[in-house]
């Protein structure tokens, strides 16, 4: 072109082949037993990685509709990896109890492929208690539902908390969260104005913007809001 000379090294191009990397995770979940629904699969080569999690069973002799995506041909380097599922679908709905299989499927990488990603990583999201009664002593500032999680680098972290009809009751920031674990959210149970909210299921939904307004994935939690 324009009498120059290019080359174009397609030596190792990227095999169309499909893989499955070996996933381990538990057999049962159950989102409000402060328990963390970790799942891991290791890597043997960089690879773009699909992860997503469909019915099983029942009406469906194989996996049937997806119900979330966790990771859509998302390219990471070889090793282990541990992901977090929290039990809700693509619209941040808790799924009905059912048999569900998480897939986990790999398409390989040239050696010559450089991934760069320095996005922040929000992980170990834990909620305590899980059932909590705002009301129970309104005098204390100790009476508050507490949301504690690490981060793999400094960033600002926003906190939405949703209604069982996806609607935002409150939104909570905190401006440079420092890296590593043990940062806290604390919420008081009440709304943007001030009142209580109203007993039902609620999800917090965790989000990490840095310096350079890179995001993290979204890290959901429920907790149970009784009086």
């Amino acid at each position: 072109m324009g009498g120059q000379t290019h080359i174009y090294d397609i030596t190792n191009s990227v095999n169309t082949d499909r893989y499955t990397p070996s996933v381990t995770y538990p057999d049962t979940f159950n989102p409000f037993r402060s328990e963390t629904n970790f799942f891991r699969y290791t890597l043997d080569t960089k690879s773009e990685i699909t992860v997503y999690v469909s019915y099983f069973g029942g009406a469906y002799s194989l996996a049937g509709p997806r119900v979330k995506t966790l990771l859509l041909r998302t390219p990471q380097k070889a090793g282990s990896y541990v992901l977090v599922y929290d039990g809700t679908d693509d619209s941040g709905n808790l799924i009905e109890p059912h048999t569900y299989v998480i897939a986990v499927f790999g398409w390989r990488l040239p050696d010559n492929a450089i991934i760069v990603d320095v996005s922040p990583n929000i992980s170990d999201l834990l909620v305590t208690p899980t059932y909590f009664y705002p009301d129970e002593n309104p005098y204390t500032e100790e009476n508050r539902a507490t949301f504690t999680y690490t981060l793999s680098k400094t960033a600002d972290v926003r906190a939405n908390i949703y209604n069982e009809k996806n609607y935002v009751v409150r939104t909570i920031t905190v401006d440079e969260v420092p890296v590593g674990g043990g940062n806290i959210i604390a919420w008081d149970g009440k709304n943007e104005e001030g009142k209580y909210v109203s007993s039902g299921t609620y999800r917090l939904t965790l989000v990490a913007t840095d310096a350079n307004e890179n995001q993290s994935r979204e890290t959901n939690a429920f907790i149970e809001i009784y009086y």
